[in-house]
């Protein structure tokens, strides 16, 4: 398996579920589903079961919150101004990271760091029922697909950690060859709400571990919830 592959996949996962809180700067345009001011912030807690093989699974618990920091510019060639959001996990207190996002009419583009040319990740500002979108994954400046992320809301109107009339959207990855393939099986459902943004998510992911003639199997399976929020 490719570590840096992982890295890129689970960053991008989660700046999906929980990146693109925002309004564009000076009010060009809105996303009705993911509120924006100046001191938002958002708090999530997430279970994480972890089981390698026939062992016992290790449990991990942990809080992530994002908070909207303000205005700020990407710093590459194309100098766009975009929302800053702070991002602090409780398992790792001294580490904060700062991802930006800017929207348009159609579309919420997610920067993972103010340095990037390019947005890692999009989504449709306004999605509704029926509607799917493709993100694809590349490396080498962009040169080579790894993987394509597909996106599909399967509901609305869904009742789920308190929320009503929640987007109910199922993700799937598709590599693009077999040695851009990191999971053996990958299932992840998210649920926006109107007015709030992300608010619950599972997924469950299994990877194939060879060593010698040793094949073992690690499952992971982790589910997000928002437990308070600050929206102006």
């Amino acid at each position: 398996m490719n570590k840096t592959l992982l890295t890129v996949i689970l960053a991008v996962l989660l700046v999906a579920a929980t990146g693109c809180n925002v309004l564009f700067p000076k009010g060009q345009s809105k996303s009705p589903y993911y509120p924006l001011a100046e001191g938002n912030k958002w708090t999530y807690e997430t279970k994480v079961s972890t089981t390698e093989g026939e062992k016992k699974p290790l449990e991990k618990t942990y809080k992530r919150t994002e908070e909207v920091t303000g205005e700020t510019e990407l710093t590459g060639k194309e100098k766009l101004t975009v929302w800053g959001i702070l991002s602090s996990e409780s398992s790792q207190p001294n580490m904060r990271t700062l991802k930006c996002v800017r929207v348009d009419t159609d579309w919420v583009y997610t920067y993972i760091s103010i340095k990037d040319e390019k947005p890692s990740f999009k989504q449709p500002n306004n999605p509704k029922l029926g509607d799917k979108w493709e993100v694809a994954q590349t490396m080498n400046n962009g040169k080579d697909t790894m993987m394509i992320l597909k996106y599909e809301v399967v509901a609305d109107k869904e009742t789920v950690n308190g929320y009503k009339n929640c987007l109910k959207i199922k993700n799937v990855i598709s590599p693009t060859d077999k040695k851009y393939k990191v999971y053996e099986e990958w299932e992840n459902i998210m649920y926006w709400a109107p007015d709030v943004g992300f608010v619950y998510g599972k997924s469950k992911s299994v990877q194939m571990k060879i060593k010698d003639s040793d094949t073992t199997l690690t499952t992971v399976v982790d589910e997000t919830k928002l437990i308070s929020s600050t929206l102006k």
